[in-house]
């Protein structure tokens, strides 16, 4: 919600395209119906038996990853509010039931984070899903835009 601001940011190394890849390999398929494939039927069940254990993996993977995160962030040395809210952003934040497959695996609300919300010149018709992607690019404009650095 606005005036928010995330207490943890994490690089799951997750990148989409490295899935495509991956699908593509796997299921010697070229990059475009790997890509088609995984914009279809994302984590949620269709595709084959081969698709759906690579996306098992990748989702896994990804899951494995935030559980670290959120270990280490309770170790740290502020007095941070307990993480409540997972936000996902970039172009694989879109991947069909990966939102609900996080929430129901790490049991922590999960959703599409939206880096225009705190922008007082934030376009309004700019849906969450495509403004998730812009995530790390309007990060590093604002970072090179403050004083500070």
């Amino acid at each position: 919600t606005a005036g928010e601001a995330p207490i943890l940011s994490l690089d799951a190394r997750a990148a989409g395209n490295k899935l495509t890849a991956q699908l593509a390999a796997e299921l010697k398929l070229d990059e475009s119906g790997a890509e088609e494939m995984k914009r279809s039927y994302g984590l949620k069940s269709g595709g084959s038996r081969a698709y759906g254990e690579v996306l098992g993996r990748y989702g896994q993977r990804l899951a494995e990853r935030i559980k670290e995160a959120l270990n280490t962030a309770g170790h740290l040395p502020w007095n941070a509010p307990a993480i409540s809210e997972i936000l996902l952003c970039g172009g694989g934040a879109a991947l069909p039931g990966l939102v609900q497959f996080l929430m129901n695996t790490l049991r922590l609300k999960t959703r599409i984070g939206n880096p225009l919300v705190n922008l007082a010149l934030a376009p309004a018709k700019v849906s969450e899903t495509t403004s998730a992607r812009f995530a790390t690019a309007l990060g590093l404009a604002l970072y090179k835009t403050d004083d500070t650095h």
